[in-house]
């Protein structure tokens, strides 16, 4: 691999966690592969973020842009791609580290695979302090002829590693996503080609109170998961076999979209909400309607409980 190949672009989208982005940043330093850029999109924060960009503001391996307003993580995370420079690419959540030699690892490991599109190894799981609990045992190799929505077990996770050139064979991750954004960049890779697992973790995944897949709201994010299933299948992918193969019902499937899509409108983004409502009403007219009286009713019967 020579010239732009042999540059891997490190991705981070940030929204207030500078404290700890430095931690991010000297595992990146620590890297025993040095042909390296990062590039950092900050998503308006309002932490001490903009002390540490000032401290790599004038290494030119470092790139730092800032959205003019708080975008969330889909936008976000399209941005840094569209910014990146080599055509390896691969996210660093801004309060998780790099094992030293996982650019390495990953740089020898396409050169011998470089026909899949994205590449992936499992991580350690942490405490707050990034000691080492145990290594995810959910991730691993999807089988052959088969695509991670269609599995529950195993799944594609961190540290993932992806072609930027087969990420542009797609329409990208959408940008009205808040969440399950990593979800919509797999899924959408494994349109275009091979993926391939790295049995190693070289990635450290902080588990904290702040953490988007581990907040109260990550029942949404499961929410939107099943959307894109939805979205998959609706814009007749030819990698999508069949409804039965996503894994899930009708009602699941359409009612996902459905509240995903008056989540985003009545979160202020009305054209994205609108364009997901009425995809899920011409995929299943009946259970995308019933899905929010559903929900409803639900929150209803919680109140009377306690009560």
């Amino acid at each position: 691999m020579k010239g732009i190949d042999s540059l891997f672009s490190i991705l981070i989208a940030n929204y207030n966690n500078g404290r700890y982005l430095e931690e991010a940043v000297k595992s990146i330093l620590a890297q025993t592969y040095t042909n390296w850029e990062v590039v950092i999109v900050d998503d308006a924060s309002e932490d001490m973020s903009r002390s540490i960009y000032e401290v790599y503001k004038t290494d030119p391996r470092f790139r730092i842009y800032y959205n003019d307003k708080n975008q969330g993580c889909g936008y976000t995370k399209r941005r840094c791609i569209e910014l990146a420079n080599g055509n390896l690419c691969g996210f660093l959540d801004p309060d998780d580290t790099l094992t030293p030699d996982a650019l390495d690892t990953m740089m020898v490991t396409y050169k011998k695979n470089y026909d899949c599109s994205i590449i992936y190894s499992t991580h350690f799981i942490c405490n707050e302090v990034l000691e080492k609990k145990e290594v995810a045992d959910y991730v691993g190799q999807i089988p052959e002829g088969r695509r991670s929505w269609e599995l529950s077990l195993p799944t594609i996770s961190q540290f993932a590693v992806f072609r930027k050139d087969r990420y542009l064979q797609t329409a990208g991750i959408y940008a009205w996503l808040p969440k399950a954004v990593d979800k919509d960049l797999y899924y959408k890779l494994e349109t275009t080609g091979k993926t391939l697992f790295v049995d190693k973790p070289l990635y450290l995944y902080r588990h904290h109170s702040s953490n988007i897949s581990l907040n109260q709201k990550a029942s949404f994010a499961s929410m939107m998961q099943i959307a894109l299933k939805t979205l998959l299948l609706l814009d007749n992918n030819s990698a999508v076999r069949s409804e039965g193969s996503l894994n899930h019902t009708s009602a699941e499937l359409a009612g996902a979209l459905m509240l995903t899509g008056l989540y985003i409108f009545f979160n202020g983004n009305r054209k994205d909400g609108r364009y997901l409502i009425k995809k899920s009403l011409k995929y299943r007219p009946l259970l995308a309607l019933l899905a929010p009286l559903w929900q409803i009713s639900r929150y209803f019967f919680r109140y009377l409980k306690r009560k």
